[in-house]
């Protein structure tokens, strides 16, 4: 038994070759167009993470200088003037007794002495809401204060600034209730 299988051609054979030809440009979808530049943000409700704490003293400081109105101050030494930032001030208090003026001391510690007085640095100071008069003799900076405790020689009350400021400065009763709503305690 002889088989043959030639195929004639025919319309119908030729259509079914162009089917399964290859596809033509009209044939594929438009290539979809990729935007430019970044892509957009994706807004989420949670609120951003809190800066690391070293961002958040940083940030403060810079808000102080921008906000506040006060330049430094100078301060008259036996080599040279040196000016202190307000935001580096815990608190003001007068001399003592022998000597006039007032002592400067800082957040770090440091003392230093201007031939003024307590008023005149007050007015100096009276623009900017951290400075409060906490006594007669003492302009304290509300942002400085660490505490508020009785002292227990002479039972009168008393702000501390932290382990570098060694000194207290004295509130007097009359002041000690707006003190606490200034500090929020």
């Amino acid at each position: 038994m002889c088989y043959n299988f030639t195929m004639k051609n025919t319309k119908k054979n030729r259509s079914l070759k162009t089917t399964t030809s290859r596809p033509t440009a009209k044939d594929q979808p438009a290539p979809v167009k990729r935007p430019r530049g970044r892509p957009p943000k994706i807004k989420t409700d949670t609120p951003a993470p809190p800066p690391p704490v070293d961002n958040l003293k940083i940030l403060e400081a810079l808000l102080l200088r921008l906000v506040s109105p006060l330049k430094s101050l100078p301060v008259q030494t036996n080599e040279a003037v040196v000016y202190i930032r307000p935001e580096d001030i815990a608190f003001v208090t007068t001399s003592p007794p022998p000597k006039r003026g007032v002592i400067i001391v800082t957040v770090d510690g440091r003392e230093w002495r201007r031939f003024d007085s307590i008023k005149d640095i007050k007015d100096s100071l009276a623009a900017d809401p951290r400075f409060f008069l906490a006594h007669k003799s003492y302009l304290v900076n509300v942002f400085a204060i660490r505490g508020l405790r009785r002292d227990p020689e002479n039972k009168r009350q008393e702000v501390t600034f932290g382990d570098q400021v060694k000194p207290a400065a004295a509130v007097s009763s009359g002041n000690l209730k707006a003190l606490r709503d200034l500090i929020e305690l």
